[in-house]
């Protein structure tokens, strides 16, 4: 029986090492979920803070020509991402809800999320237009053109 329990101690003290092992894993892991979650918040906090700053500057007309420069970067982007954002809703057929910014489809008349009353100017502007009819090639043809192109 001494060759039995020398297995048996000898797995006790692999299970204990085991286990110490996979509870100090646990231990890293959730003290880096931690970090991360600590790391966004300061990511996010930095970034109200530039809001806040960004805001206020432009109310007080900043004399800083560094922050001007940063400002005005930031406005050009800000307009680059409102084109985006309309040409967006234009390909899918769909109008943003000024108050809340809810995509909703085009001819819908309130938002279904605020309530608010959605421009009929803008669903009009969004309708889509007739397109010229193009002469459609069989399917045979077009087949035979992604295979050259893909073969190129």
């Amino acid at each position: 029986m001494g060759f039995i329990d020398d297995v048996v101690v000898n797995a006790k003290s692999a299970a204990e090492i085991v286990g110490k092992t996979a509870g100090k894993i646990v231990d890293v892991s959730k003290l880096k979920i931690n970090s991360a979650e600590v790391n966004a918040d300061i990511k996010e906090e930095f970034e109200a803070l530039g809001r806040y700053v960004y805001e206020n500057a432009r109310v007080f007309h900043s004399d800083d020509v560094e922050m001007a420069a940063k400002m005005a970067r930031i406005d050009v982007l800000k307009e680059q991402a409102s084109s985006i954002q309309k040409e967006l809703l234009d390909k899918q057929n769909k109008t943003s809800c000024p108050s809340c910014g809810k995509m909703s489809p085009v001819g819908v008349s309130f938002c279904s999320v605020c309530g608010t009353k959605l421009d009929t100017k803008d669903v009009a502007e969004a309708a889509p237009q007739e397109q010229p009819k193009t002469e459609e090639k069989p399917a045979e043809e077009k087949a035979a053109e992604d295979t050259n192109s893909t073969e190129e």
